[in-house]
């Protein structure tokens, strides 16, 4: 998801999928199983977005609070885009 009022460039600087724009999870996932040949690419992008989580939480300290949050927000738009979809199920209603 872009947010059209963000100021910063939301673009790819190589196109993937013929577009310059962030990829959907299964553009994401059908590239790094077929272009780069991972056997379970869903598996390195939940690692890979692990790693950003413990990244920010180790430089708490370092970072300066209005810098260390707008990191955090834009990380977390881009772990959001690539989450897999949830699906909420209720159970049926009785009576």
């Amino acid at each position: 998801m872009c947010l059209s009022d963000s100021p910063h460039d939301r673009t790819l600087a190589l196109k993937l999928a013929k577009t310059r724009s962030y990829p959907s999870r299964k553009t994401l996932l059908e590239f790094g199983k077929t272009i780069c040949q991972v056997m379970h690419p869903e598996g390195t992008i939940e690692r890979c977005a692990d790693a950003m989580s413990e990244t920010l939480k180790a430089a708490r300290e370092r970072i300066e609070p209005d810098l260390l949050n707008t990191l955090g927000a834009a990380w977390d738009e881009g772990r959001r885009s690539v989450e897999p979809e949830q699906l909420f199920t209720r159970p049926p209603v009785t009576g």
